[in-house]
């Protein structure tokens, strides 16, 4: 390493970083780079050597499968994950949209049916693949899919979940390759029907970045805190020792929760779990639109392979308020609204029914 390092410098040092990266396939059509390229020497001595690109941060993947240790082992931990997972399973409906003639959208209703029922090799279907998405995107930050064809390439034979921990980019030719690490063995994974979503990617980086990052430290502190504070009683005498340590409120803040979601409420009032609770129905939304694409690609690809034409849209459920009539009201009088600014020649039937929310 450290004479690749010396060649490395030396060919810098003589000018000829240019060339050396117009070599290595670095320059797109823009003029910004990644960082994994052009961070530094270091950057170029992976691209030369062609490894993998590394986390953000630098973090270890080995740290990945601390990330799931931490999530079996941790209770609060594993409450977090578990939460936030069924809080974004709140279902969803699929509409068959511009079908070529009825018979295509009585077809394409099948096809999207059939198909719910048989990726995730059968167990649970779709409902089970989700479960397993949600569980790997708030563990790892990252969760994948591959798409699995049949021996006719005609139809979906199976979407399956991808185990994060095992995919690795590269760039190549100046787009991202994805890998997997198999046996002491890379297999290339196709990207057309590979998908990956990173969770809070960092910049150009195309990893996820996991909730659970800041935790070992936590963890770290916490054990060195009972270690310190078991050898000064010993030294101490052992006399009568009060202590008052909340570890969890930093595990909570960690994960983007709300007390209250963890069975722990610090306000006095009703209002402030209330404003928890919509707070975190906003971070659903947003997980939920990447999961509403997803599926709308994978429901399409199975529809572009049938006889006939059709499109799928993805309409993702939420969760209800805690105050039920309140909603109602201001969803009345949100309508009211529409309908006025519609009647006043503000907008027309279809702007007033965007407003609302509706196609």
């Amino acid at each position: 390493m450290a004479s690749l390092m010396d060649w490395v410098r030396g060919r810098i040092g003589r000018g000829e970083k240019v060339a050396s990266l117009e070599r290595a396939g670095v320059f797109r059509a823009g003029a910004s780079r990644p960082e994994d390229l052009l961070a530094g020497e270091l950057s170029l001595v992976s691209r030369v050597e062609g490894s993998f690109i590394p986390l953000p941060s630098g973090t270890p993947f080995f740290m990945l499968d601390v990330f799931r240790f931490f999530r079996d082992t941790i209770p609060d931990i594993s409450d977090a994950v578990w939460t936030w997972k069924r809080l974004c399973q709140t279902g969803f409906d699929i509409d068959v949209r511009d079908p070529s003639s009825d018979v295509a959208k009585r077809r394409a209703e099948r096809l999207l049916h059939e198909l719910n029922g048989r990726v995730n090799g059968g167990d649970r279907g779709m409902d089970g693949l989700m479960d397993i998405f949600y569980t790997s995107l708030f563990t790892f930050g990252a969760a994948a899919l591959e798409i699995v064809l049949t021996k006719s390439r005609e139809q979906i034979f199976d979407i399956v979940p991808v185990d994060v921990w095992t995919v690795r980019f590269r760039r190549e030719n100046g787009k991202l390759q994805a890998y997997q690490l198999s046996g002491g063995e890379e297999v290339k994974l196709p990207m057309d029907r590979f998908i990956y979503v990173g969770m809070d990617r960092d910049g150009t980086n195309p990893y996820g970045r996991s909730m659970l990052r800041s935790i070992p430290f936590l963890v770290k502190i916490q054990q060195r805190l009972i270690e310190d504070m078991a050898k000064a009683t010993h030294n101490a005498g052992w006399p009568k020792l009060h202590v008052s340590y909340k570890p969890e409120e930093q595990v909570i803040t960690g994960t983007h929760l709300m007390p209250i979601l963890l069975g722990r409420n610090y306000g006095t009032t009703e209002t402030y779990g209330t404003a928890q609770f919509e707070i975190i129905n906003r971070q659903v939304e947003a997980v939920n639109r990447n999961v509403k694409r997803i599926l709308e690609r994978l429901y399409n690809f199975e529809l572009a392979m049938m006889w006939g034409s059709a499109s799928a849209k993805v309409n993702m459920r939420t969760n209800r308020t805690v105050d039920v009539l309140k909603e109602a009201q201001a969803r009345s009088r949100e309508i009211d609204n529409a309908i006025k600014l519609r009647d006043e020649g503000f907008l027309d039937h279809e702007g007033a029914a965007a407003t609302l929310g509706l196609d």
